[in-house]
């Protein structure tokens, strides 16, 4: 488990979290926007190199901003140096059909739903991922909210293993006709019961 150390700022919509592994959590505000673009675009390219272009096609710079606004997009930094991010929300993803949803345990049920889940190339198998994971199921705890759920594209079999090895289960798949009909995966963990 976790534990939460919480520092409140003069701007108190500003907290920091240190969250393990070295690393202090921010939640994101405007002020941060550049900085999480450019995570998330180098991530982005990152991820077209090896094959996968699916985050070009969708993350904009005003996607990230929106996140930033309407959601709980987090910063990761280890020693004053951002390393990787993570977006909660309590609302499912604009993209998913209502027989998606109707895969999950409970359909119904409140869930925290993880996107954007990302670490610098250079900073990858560090345990940076796995404590940001930590992390959204910590929150999820906290607020009572019984699961944890995302989409996981398929072809990417290594983080399809790393989310299996933290105890997320596919629960269901779908093929998105924006990015060639590439398999998705719906994952989902029950938090509390």
């Amino acid at each position: 488990m976790i534990k939460f150390l919480i520092m409140t700022t003069n701007d108190f919509s500003m907290q920091e979290l240190q969250i393990g592994g070295g690393l202090d959590l921010i939640r994101g505000q405007s002020v941060n926007l550049d900085e999480a673009w450019a995570l998330i675009s180098t991530c982005s390219e990152w991820l077209r190199d090896i094959g996968m272009d699916h985050w070009d096609k969708y993350y904009t710079r005003k996607m990230v901003e929106e996140k930033i606004k309407g959601q709980e997009l987090y910063l990761a930094y280890r020693e004053g140096e951002l390393v990787g991010t993570v977006t909660l929300d309590t609302n499912p993803v604009s993209y998913y059909e209502p027989n998606d949803l109707e895969t999950f345990e409970d359909p119904k049920a409140e869930a925290m739903y993880v996107t954007a889940l990302a670490v610098y190339p250079d900073m990858q198998k560090q345990g940076i991922a796995g404590n940001l994971m930590k992390f959204a199921e910590e929150s999820a705890k906290e607020r009572n909210i019984p699961y944890i759920r995302f989409d996981c594209r398929e072809s990417y079999g290594e983080l399809v293993e790393f989310y299996k090895k933290r105890g997320y289960g596919v629960v269901g798949r779908f093929t998105d006709p924006s990015d060639n009909d590439e398999p998705y995966l719906l994952m989902e963990k029950k938090i509390n019961e």
